[in-house]
């Protein structure tokens, strides 16, 4: 006796295979976000004149803190926060030429930054998910979304934002 599957059956199948595959890919390559300092991003850290405050600072809290407050600041000062295009580099030798940048050129610049000074660091990206549901995250819909960095300090992994003067610490340090 022959066993017949069924057509829908083996769609279904192809369909959640090929989904599958498609989050896989999307992880292996979109994810994948390079985190070498190039010649270009340490010329780039230098317009930021931040060096006085964080040469030698690693494990004194107090002058980590100090180093990352000149960081956020001195690429919070660099031109205005309008977005580029999808075109644009979202490097910070690029960001500064071209004198403006949302929060995910701003956090890169700040990440390569903190790096640059011995720091290691972790970049945060947040979705307000579409109409509530988080399947809605990887999807092209315009949802609203920001970027930020955590970068370790003596005392732990430390929250500093990316468009405004704000480091995650409480009155306690």
């Amino acid at each position: 006796a022959m066993v017949q599957t069924s057509g829908v059956g083996r769609s279904a199948g192809r369909v959640v295979l090929l989904s599958l595959v498609a989050v896989v890919a999307y992880v292996l390559l979109a994810l994948r976000v390079e985190t070498d300092l190039t010649d270009e991003d340490v010329a780039a850290i230098g317009v930021l004149g931040v060096g006085p405050a964080c040469d030698g600072v690693i494990g004194d809290f107090e002058s980590e803190l100090s180093c990352l407050r000149a960081i956020q600041t001195s690429v919070l000062a660099i031109g205005d926060d309008t977005c580029g295009t999808w075109a644009d580099r979202i490097e910070p030798a690029s960001f500064i030429e071209r004198g403006y940048g949302c929060c995910f050129d701003r956090s890169r610049f700040i990440e390569k930054a903190a790096r640059h000074y011995g720091f290691e660091t972790r970049h945060l990206f947040m979705i307000v998910p579409k109409w509530g549901l988080s399947i809605t995250n990887v999807l092209p819909l315009g949802q609203s979304s920001h970027a930020a960095s955590e970068i370790l300090t003596s005392r732990g992994w430390l929250g500093v934002d990316s468009v405004h003067p704000f480091i995650l610490v409480d009155g306690a340090g």
